[in-house]
């Protein structure tokens, strides 16, 4: 009953809850900022930062705006894999019946 009935109906509320969680931990930006201090353990937000400060007043936009690329390849893939999913979990919601 739990996985033909319930799991179904459930899914795309958890597909939802899922993608917009991992969204909101790559987007984490204050907080990596402030906790790691190895160079070597900082995310990729922090990363871009990082490269936009060295490049302080002689900032080359083509390699800042390819690594911006780089980084969103990602979250387009989430997206795109998990896009029917999550506008049903969205629209379930809104839905009074």
């Amino acid at each position: 009953m739990l996985v033909r009935i319930i799991t179904p109906l459930v899914r795309p509320g958890i597909v939802t809850v899922s993608m917009l969680s991992a969204m909101g931990f790559w987007n984490e930006y204050p907080l990596a900022l402030v906790l790691i201090q190895s160079d070597s353990k900082k995310t990729l937000p922090v990363g871009l930062a990082n490269l936009f400060e060295v490049q302080r007043y002689a900032t080359d936009w083509s390699a800042l705006f390819a690594a911006l690329i780089i980084v969103l390849i990602p979250t387009i893939i989430l997206f795109v894999i998990g896009q029917k999913q999550l506008l049903q979990g969205i629209s379930a919601g809104g839905i009074k019946g």
